[in-house]
């Protein structure tokens, strides 16, 4: 199944089209998450299409893509971590290909903030699937 999410990264929260072992770890993380914060399932496809923009993002939303954040490691303590996508992006080799370009992004959209935790989390997401779609 190709899908079209790499933040997140992932996130949920950085954008890019491949098909990888952590993909299937976010759509497992998605699964586990949609327990404790039930969402549209329309939303959850269009998060998956890197459609963040188009969403209405209510608190469950933004829950939702921080659980999967932290479940990641790329979301800790309430801050995005650089250490966390670093390591998604060695483990995967379509995303090592293109790790440097990732972690810049990253950089750039690590210092988001909102207006808790959940919020921050769905701005950072947001943030890295607007600067990674021109690297996919």
């Amino acid at each position: 199944m190709k899908c079209v999410w790499a933040f997140v990264y992932i996130a949920s929260f950085v954008i890019v089209s491949v098909q990888a072992d952590w993909l299937s770890d976010v759509i497992h993380y998605s699964e586990l998450c949609e327990t404790q914060f039930p969402t549209a399932k329309e939303n959850i496809e269009k998060m998956f299409k890197g459609e963040l923009k188009a969403i209405n993002a209510d608190d469950t939303l933004t829950c939702f893509v921080k659980c999967i954040m932290e479940k990641q490691g790329t979301f800790v303590r309430g801050t995005f971590s650089m250490p966390g996508l670093m390591k998604i992006t060695e483990l995967d080799k379509s995303l090592k290909e293109i790790q440097a370009p990732i972690l810049q992004k990253g950089e750039a959209c690590r210092y988001e903030k909102g207006e808790n935790d959940c919020e921050t989390a769905f701005k950072i997401a947001l943030c890295m699937s607007e600067k990674i779609a021109d690297i996919a």
